[in-house]
């Protein structure tokens, strides 16, 4: 009896151990806006170019290999008292994965995949003294033209407080949380991944802002476990 118990038990922990491939990835996200608003109406256009490290040979260098690179549109409208509905008409990204070459195995490679996404979504803006809490619900519509299309939900909360203020020069401290969901072909809603970020934002005044900080994200794609840790720097431009 005992023999079979510790049989099934070294059975169960390998099983596990084979869903559960864990690796640590380390990032650089960086990401240049041009925003402009009109009455009611917000504007704005980003470029995103992210880097990481070969996580398949277990090296730290965020610089290693391209992670993602990225163009997006969005509109945002004061639809009413601290609401907003958000749109993305137009979103293209080139995603890359790591992968040891076919060839010469021992070399690892960056495979790149195209996608196309749409999203739509709204944030209503909650104020408790100086602190500012903004909830924010996305759906996307993400099409991958080498493989397959589907829907994801996101979920963010988002606090935003000021430390400083200097004339037009303001610091705030930033923290957000965000929870993502994706709906596959049966119509299950899968979990897909956590975004933690805490940092700054600082606005030199009416033209220029920045957002620095630190962002953790727990991620599971397939039988794989992604634990992502990202240096983030963001410039937003205001016309």
């Amino acid at each position: 009896m005992r023999k079979n118990f510790v049989v099934l038990l070294l059975l169960g922990i390998r099983g596990f151990a084979s869903f559960a491939q864990t690796f640590d990835t380390y990032q650089i996200w960086t990401r240049v806006m041009v925003r402009k608003q009109i009455h009611k109406w917000d504007f704005s256009a980003d470029f995103n170019y992210r880097r990481q490290n070969n996580y398949l040979m277990y090296s730290f260098n965020p610089l290693a290999f391209p992670q993602t690179t990225l163009l997006r549109a969005t509109v945002g409208y004061q639809a009413g008292h601290n609401l907003t509905l958000l749109l993305v008409p137009f979103l293209y990204a080139d995603h890359y994965r790591l992968r040891y070459n076919p060839v010469q195995s021992t070399e690892v490679e960056a495979v790149s995949q195209r996608e196309f996404r749409w999203a739509g979504g709204i944030q209503k803006m909650f104020k408790i003294n100086k602190l500012q809490l903004k909830p924010r619900f996305i759906v996307e519509y993400r099409y991958f033209p080498e493989s397959t299309s589907r829907l994801r939900e996101r979920l963010q909360v988002l606090a935003q407080y000021p430390v400083w203020e200097r004339a037009e020069r303001k610091l705030y401290a930033l923290a957000f949380d965000e929870l993502f969901y994706t709906s596959t072909a049966t119509d299950n809603v899968v979990y897909e991944q956590n975004r933690s970020f805490l940092g700054i934002y600082y606005q030199t005044g009416k033209l220029l802002e920045y957002q620095i900080g630190y962002q953790y994200t727990y991620q599971k794609q397939a039988q794989t476990i992604f634990h992502q840790s990202a240096a983030l720097v963001y410039v937003i431009f205001r016309l």
